[in-house]
């Protein structure tokens, strides 16, 4: 896939503290069953956790926009085939949180350092406030992950 087809599919699907946090990117052991995250660090790590234990369930509860999460507005297969290629991009070993800072619309860009053997790759999550004031990942951006995908 290129790309900007890959670029395109994340984007459709939307629908400063300088603080750093290393973490495994496991936020806890058993997958969310509420949509969203109480903060929107805690969305994109719950998402990279998601990413990186192949888990379509626990990414579509957090992936999402203002309205709430992807799964409720979107077909269940296209939901899937956006995530699948998401996994491949965001599956990692270690993930920091380099900062968060304030965007426009009341969203939070999360730079976020990624890293799986010897790749290395830093990109920007955008999360969102929600229902009932849970955040939920609305878009990152998968040009800098791009190596993460290719077959060595």
């Amino acid at each position: 896939m290129n790309k900007k087809y890959i670029l395109s599919l994340l984007l459709v699907a939307a629908a400063s503290a300088c603080r750093t946090t290393t973490t495994s990117s496991q936020p806890g052991n058993s997958a969310p069953t509420t949509p969203g995250a109480t903060s929107p660090k805690l969305a994109v790590l719950t998402f990279l956790n998601a990413a990186k234990l192949q888990d379509l369930q626990a990414m579509s509860l957090v992936w999402g926009d203002a309205k709430g999460p992807a799964r409720s507005s979107m077909q269940r297969d296209d939901l899937e085939k956006r995530e699948l290629v998401m996994m491949c991009y965001f599956n990692h070993e270690t993930a920091t949180v380099l900062n968060d800072s304030p965007s426009q619309n009341n969203e939070r860009i999360l730079s976020v350092q990624l890293k799986k053997g010897p790749l290395e790759g830093t990109t920007n999550f955008y999360a969102v406030r929600g229902p009932e004031g849970r955040w939920f990942v609305r878009s990152a951006e998968l040009e800098p992950l791009q190596k993460f995908c290719q077959k060595r």
